[in-house]
């Protein structure tokens, strides 16, 4: 019997009560009382149907590239989604901040949870604002700094029942690692994830995330060696892993804009027995991962970079090039990543997300066999041959790209002409064309050009080879140097070196970059992925492509991508320094001790963001070693890696919950993540996922009212007819 049927019985049954009117029954106000408490019964009962239509509760991680402020009030949202009752329990959980897992001070640990605290506050202040009066947010910090802590069954009381979300903050994944590995507390954190709490970390925090976990370079090695042979370090055997709850069967990375880490990100993903997906988060930047299924829902400052080496067997065809390889070798003996067909996706905020399971962008499917021809990489008949150098160094005189140069330059008596372009400052200027002229053999002749000065013309034949080098993409001389392109055309070897290299496409970036460094470093990386950040000119346009130099010692990834998002028709090259793109009458191969990265957006789709971040589906990039041909390969199933060693990936088992605190937690298992997935059966792309339900507002005190003032309301009637009892007889 439905509430509005029951309320209407009870009307009629009083008027029927032996002929007696309602009034005599219950005083002039009876039935306005009983009316009033069964409205507010209805109300209570449709309030707890719709909350029970809402939908249970998922697993939910968040992983945060990096920073607090721009992320609190997305986290804050999903933390008071997830409240009990109104009350939304916060715990923020600093086991990414000790310096030794092992043991610190009594000084350290009170600094620790001093910057804890701060960052609880902050926490709390966000949570209570994003609430307004509809509920209570508390935060607490849980003092887990050390393995001795985490084994403290004190401190399980932390992860009750009622708790909304765990917070963990920036800092260092492996520490934190060590510190819960086994213990106590990661059992709780097991258990805490199985009951949906939200697990939400940055920086450090967010790439504990992963099972297998990046934790950053090895000793010796930068960002300029990321795509070298063993210069990544991931964690995920049974000893030394992620949170285990995490991502399964991806690598989560952080700061990933900032600090420039694709290349890194690449060198982990290509390893044989560790995920073959990769999820790149830039600082200030987050996203939901619902049941660990999906990324969606990103926020903050600009996006985050999916890069997918399986889908297309980029990963089972990789090779690491030198050190006897019967490629050319790599002097000093270094072997270095060469990779094709990786898939890169792009989210930003807004209705975009991404199927783990599928490998789909919600914008479009990959296709299934992408058509790429990398015909375009051709010269004009009777030109000399062409090297496009992403920067020689400091010591040019050891560089392969020098030494090919002057291979090719070799013409009698004639001299090599070294071109400087750009330089502010004419000592700078004088200083480098001598260390470059230190590098050749035969005799050189130095020119300087500055402030918009223009080349003399000389006759074509003069020079056996003609080197150009510029500091910043701003200086390009437009017509000012085009006796060197006559020169180039009439057969005579050309080296553009530097942004000069920049120069030699349609389009190039033009952007000055400043700093002695040259390095972009926090938000001026970021920005390159940021619709209308970087500005594009007319190159020289020898080749129908676009051009970035010093793309990973530089952190220029986001030039790069702004070149291939803007003319997106063109292949993007990224040259990183120490090698450089030698195009002949031949064909076109990579030179020197570094690699050279190709982005291709022809067949992608783009989008932007609501912050106007890229949004990119189904962008293709490549990775190319010395010696190798640059052209398409669409078919990497044949290949085998040449010399990457397979590390055994164990069974891992987290340490089982003591009985007599969490009997209900079950032993949790990490799978051993396979080198390559199984064949999946092709399927319809899935619709774009539906984020988690937030329940509307629902403010305690008011309900407490209300279940308190019907219960009042309910006892008054039956007293009512208590007292009138004889009036029914």
């Amino acid at each position: 019997m439905s509430t509005s049927t029951f309320k209407n019985s009870i009307v009629k049954s009083i008027k029927n009560s032996k002929g007696r009117t309602t009034p005599q029954v219950f005083g002039r106000w009876g039935l306005v009382i009983i009316i009033l408490a069964i409205s507010i019964v209805q109300l209570f009962v449709n309030n707890r149907r719709a909350n029970a239509q809402a939908g249970s509760p998922v697993s939910l991680l968040m992983p945060i590239g990096g920073g607090y402020s721009e992320s609190l009030q997305n986290f804050s949202a999903a933390a008071i989604a997830n409240h009990h009752r109104g009350f939304v329990n916060i715990v923020v959980l600093p086991i990414t901040m000790a310096s030794d897992p092992e043991s610190i001070t009594l000084t350290e640990r009170q600094q620790i949870l001093q910057v804890a605290d701060t960052i609880r506050a902050e926490i709390e202040a966000s949570c209570q604002q994003e609430a307004g009066f509809n509920y209570i947010c508390s935060a607490v910090v849980a003092p887990v700094l050390t393995r001795e802590d985490a084994q403290n069954s004190d401190l399980l009381e932390y992860f009750n029942s009622e708790l909304s979300a765990i917070f963990i903050p920036d800092g260092a994944q492996d520490i934190a690692t060590h510190v819960i590995g086994g213990t106590l507390i990661e059992g709780a954190l097991v258990r805490s994830h199985q009951q949906n709490v939200l697990i939400a970390g940055t920086g450090g925090g967010g790439a504990l995330q992963s099972v297998a976990m990046l934790v950053g370079y090895k000793p010796g090695y930068n960002s300029n060696d990321a795509l070298n042979y063993n210069a990544v370090e991931v964690w995920g055997d049974a000893e030394k892993h992620g949170l285990l709850f995490g991502f399964q069967h991806e690598i989560l990375d952080t700061a990933f804009y900032e600090d420039g880490n694709l290349g890194r990100l690449l060198n982990a993903i290509s390893q044989p027995d560790f995920p073959h997906l990769g999820i790149g988060i830039d600082s200030g930047t987050g996203a939901n991962a619902p049941d660990g299924k999906f990324i969606q829902g990103v926020f903050g400052r600009t996006g985050v970079l999916i890069l997918d080496a399986e889908t297309y067997n980029a990963a089972l065809g990789v090779q690491y090039i030198g050190c006897g390889d019967t490629q050319q070798a790599v002097l000093p003996c270094t072997p270095l990543l060469s990779l094709r067909n990786v898939l890169v996706q792009i989210l930003a905020p807004g209705e975009y997300s991404y199927d783990l399971f599928n490998r789909e962008h919600s914008l479009a499917a990959p296709d299934p066999l992408p058509e790429r021809d990398f015909s375009f990489l051709q010269i004009p008949a009777g030109s000399g041959p062409l090297l496009l150098s992403g920067g020689l160094g400091i010591n040019p005189e050891s560089s392969p790209v020098i030494s090919r140069f002057q291979e090719l330059s070799e013409a009698g008596e004639a001299e090599i002409l070294i071109l400087t372009v750009g330089y502010s400052d004419d000592n700078q200027a004088r200083a480098v064309s001598q260390r470059l002229a230190a590098a050749f053999n035969g005799g050189t002749e130095i020119i300087t050009l500055s402030g918009g000065q223009s080349l003399e013309p000389f006759e074509t034949s003069e020079f056996a080879g003609i080197l150009v080098t510029a500091p910043d993409p701003e200086s390009f001389p437009q017509d000012g140097i085009s006796p060197v392109i006559s020169a180039w055309q009439a057969g005579t070897p050309l080296l553009l070196d530097d942004a000069a290299a920049t120069w030699a496409g349609l389009f190039h970036a033009s952007n000055p970059i400043s700093g002695e460094s040259r390095i972009l470093k926090g938000p001026a990386a970021s920005r390159g992925f940021l619709t209308g950040q970087v500005d594009s000119d007319m190159g020289l346009r020898l080749l129908p492509i676009t051009v970035e130099s010093r793309l990973m010692i530089g952190n220029r990834w986001g030039r790069l991508f702004s070149l291939a998002y803007n003319h997106p028709e063109y292949v993007a090259v990224g040259l990183n320094q120490g090698v450089a793109l030698e195009i002949n009458q031949d064909g076109t191969r990579v030179v020197g001790d570094r690699t050279v990265i190709t982005l291709d957006l022809r067949n992608a789709v783009l989008d932007s963001g609501e912050n106007q971040a890229f949004v990119i589906a189904n962008g293709l990039l490549d990775v190319f070693a010395p010696g190798e041909t640059v052209q398409a390969d669409l078919d990497n199933l044949a290949l085998k890696p040449a010399q990457a060693s397979t590390p055994i990936l164990v069974t891992a088992t987290a340490t089982p919950l003591p009985t007599a605190t969490i009997t209900a937690s079950p032993t949790v298992t990490l799978t051993p993540t396979p080198t390559k997935r199984p064949t999946r059966t092709p399927r319809p792309p899935r619709p774009t996922a539906t984020p988690p339900h937030v329940p509307p507002p629902s403010n305690p005190n008011m309900n407490q009212f209300l279940i308190t003032f019907g219960t009042l309301i309910i006892i008054i009637i039956i007293l009512g007819m208590l007292l009138n009892r004889r009036r029914f007889g």
